[in-house]
């Protein structure tokens, strides 16, 4: 019999993480569900976050091998009450740009979901949203910065989820 997962956020990350809006990549999504890992939507619940995604989001989580897995995916983001954040608010688009051109400068060329992400959070009021993703890689330093990290693992795999915040173009 499979153990259930386990995850560890500690108290100085609960109480950053408290009231803010969190903006999800896919991979989270995805991977909370392969480890079975939806206790730690209830625990940042606790932490009275709420969550959030964009419209690209919706299509990678849509882009499921078959009509199960879109099903249990759309259900997670109807059960925790995921919202979906506008792509056409003013700046979003021109940031967007400002930030592919500064990561073509450290040579790291994301997915355009990404860039949105990112994109999304850098337009937002500074500190009250939140990245969560597992593709570290796509949100380098010196742009964007790691507050923490919240580690799911079972006893097969650990997989870190970072808590990203836009730190600015140099």
């Amino acid at each position: 019999m499979a153990s259930s997962p386990s995850f560890e956020m500690g108290d100085e990350l609960r109480q950053r993480l408290k009231r803010k809006m969190l903006l999800f990549d896919s991979c989270v999504i995805i991977n909370i569900l392969k480890l079975h890992a939806q206790t730690i939507l209830d625990e940042l619940v606790e932490c009275e976050c709420s969550f959030a995604y964009i419209h690209p989001v919706l299509v990678e989580l849509n882009r499921a091998d078959n009509s199960e897995d879109r099903i249990i995916r759309s259900g997670l983001l109807d059960q925790y009450q995921f919202v979906e954040l506008p792509l056409h608010k003013v700046g979003l688009l021109s940031k967007a740009k400002e930030i592919q051109e500064e990561l073509h400068v450290h040579n790291c060329h994301p997915e355009p979901e990404d860039i949105y992400l990112g994109a999304t959070v850098a337009t937002t009021g500074l500190g009250e949203l939140y990245l969560l993703t597992t593709n570290q890689k796509d949100f380098p330093l010196p742009v964007f910065v790691r507050e923490g990290n919240i580690l799911i693992q079972n006893t097969k795999r650990v997989m870190p989820i970072s808590l990203i915040k836009y730190q600015g173009l140099v």
